[in-house]
């Protein structure tokens, strides 16, 4: 998340005092600006899949639900194989609740996984009951080669008590990403240079 008009990244106690129909415009706003890059791709250029965030108190609403799912049915039609949900914003949410909210994505979508915000401090016991298809997980910034090598072996450490797949999004370059693989890590997306 982005703060206007500087761009600057949201601190996690920013993030946390959006409303919820915040949350949910940029949602909307998120999904909407995916699907139609892809569409700008043109039919030729379809993408196998797409990756999409959305959050778990949006889709929570019923407002929100009935729009994700329309943004979620758009956005099947302009991609080869399917659309994978990345959930976030769940931590703390009732097993139940994850259950609903996962529920209600997986008929659009080939994967729900899970974004894990507060890694590694946030609870993930239950997690494994949700039947998640995997999780993901924001990469911090790390000083060198061994200090990654250590926070991908507890991610990957964690990550399969709840899910065989697992995401580490923004590594610092693609050897990163071969590193991380070599460990255990089956997907992972570049940081903007």
């Amino acid at each position: 998340m982005a703060r206007l008009p500087d761009g600057a990244s949201l601190s996690r106690r920013e993030f946390e005092r959006l409303s919820q129909r915040d949350l949910e415009k940029i949602d909307f706003a998120t999904l909407a600006r995916g699907i139609e890059q892809v569409r700008s791709a043109g039919v030729n250029g379809r993408p196998p899949v797409l990756v999409l965030p959305v959050s778990h108190a949006t889709v929570q609403s019923r407002r929100g639900r009935a729009t994700v799912a329309a943004l979620l049915r758009q956005g099947r039609k302009d991609v080869h194989h399917g659309l994978i949900c990345e959930l976030s914003g769940f931590d703390g949410a009732s097993i139940a609740a994850l259950l609903d909210t996962i529920a209600a994505l997986r008929p659009f979508c080939l994967h729900v996984i899970g974004h894990l915000d507060a890694y590694p401090a946030q609870d993930i016991r239950g997690l494994d009951v949700a039947r998640l298809n995997g999780v993901s997980v924001q990469c911090p910034p790390l000083a060198g080669d061994a200090e990654f090598i250590g926070w991908t072996r507890s991610f990957v450490a964690l990550g399969r008590r709840v899910a065989k797949v697992l995401f580490i999004d923004q590594v610092p370059s693609l050897g990163h990403a071969r590193l991380a693989a070599s460990l255990g890590v089956t997907h992972a997306t570049l940081a903007e240079r």
